[in-house]
């Protein structure tokens, strides 16, 4: 995954966080193409950003996790 969007944008810090991104904050031409060029080349590091990832959407986004946070923000039990 390949995130290219500024340091203060929330999605940004957390895939930081999270580390499920290759992150180019900078409106920079040459080191965007870098990036693309390092994930194109570097089959390890798309594997391991894939995986964390998609092991982190499956932790945070079941639909019954949703669904619980939900619930509890919205409706008393």
């Amino acid at each position: 995954i390949l995130l290219y969007s500024s340091n203060e944008i929330a999605v940004t810090k957390h895939a930081f966080k999270y580390n499920w991104a290759y992150i180019v904050s900078e409106k920079n031409k040459n080191k965007l193409e870098f990036a693309i060029s390092e994930l194109y080349e570097n089959e390890e590091l798309r594997n391991r950003l894939g995986r964390t990832a998609r092991e982190y959407a499956i932790k945070n986004f079941d639909g019954m996790i949703i669904r619980d946070q939900f619930r509890r923000s919205f409706i008393l039990e």
